[in-house]
């Protein structure tokens, strides 16, 4: 266990996004923690059991994760389709750099006694903004290119590392690896949708899907369509 002191997570009620993914994530991690609602702010409490960096490395993604979606978000306008691959595209946007991204944010969280997400982005990391800002634009003018759903598809890879590629496979039965357990934050209140831009984000080498009867179709098709 490290010496280092576990920091308190000190989050506005207003950002209810970002305090479910905190939560998530932590619980995703086995961390022991208690939040107290206030009338402004949650505080979020860690048991002496909790890695100091285990709530850096969280508050950190949670950063990226949510600020960076929030500056391509605009994107899905610019995109009229009822299908998805408009939010797999924005999946494969928030993957470039993310890495490097959360690491920086963790330098400059540091290990203080009391993490305050809000605003973190603003004042102490605007040129991460403004890298998301360009990345926009880049993309808008990407898409407007695009006559068809088969041509933003072609354009997702150029977004995603080289060796990633996205393997999906419908098994039914049981599975003999168990993956990591991702959280899915509410990036626009749809499951369906969220699921598809997190999945994406995360360039995961396999997708198995062992129930596709549960699943809503288009977000079955993109998989798919992500898969070939």
């Amino acid at each position: 266990m490290s010496d280092l002191p576990t920091p308190n997570i000190l989050l506005s009620n207003r950002e209810t996004s970002q305090l479910k993914f905190i939560q998530s994530a932590l619980l995703s991690k086995g961390a022991e923690f208690n939040s107290e609602k206030h009338l402004n702010f949650t505080r979020i409490t860690f048991d002496s059991s909790v890695e100091g960096r285990v709530p850096v490395e969280v508050v950190a993604e949670s950063i990226v994760t949510i600020n960076k979606f929030q500056v391509l978000k605009s994107l899905i306008s610019e995109y009229q389709s009822k299908n998805f691959e408009i939010y797999a595209l924005i999946g494969a946007l928030m993957s470039v750099e993310v890495d490097n991204e959360i690491k920086r944010i963790e330098k400059l969280i540091g290990m203080p006694e009391e993490i305050a997400p809000e605003s973190f982005v603003a004042f102490r990391a605007e040129d991460l903004k403004d890298d998301w800002e360009e990345l926009k634009v880049l993309a808008s003018v990407l898409i407007k290119q695009c006559r068809n759903p088969e041509d933003i598809y072609r354009l997702i890879p150029y977004f995603l590392s080289p060796e990633d590629g996205l393997g999906v496979e419908v098994r039914k039965g049981p599975v003999a690896y168990c993956p990591e357990k991702i959280v899915i934050p509410e990036y626009t209140g749809d499951k369906n949708v969220d699921a598809v831009i997190e999945i994406v984000r995360r360039r995961p080498r396999q997708v198995v899907i062992k129930e596709p009867e549960l699943l809503d179709e288009r977000l079955l098709n993109t998989l798919r369509a992500l898969g070939e």
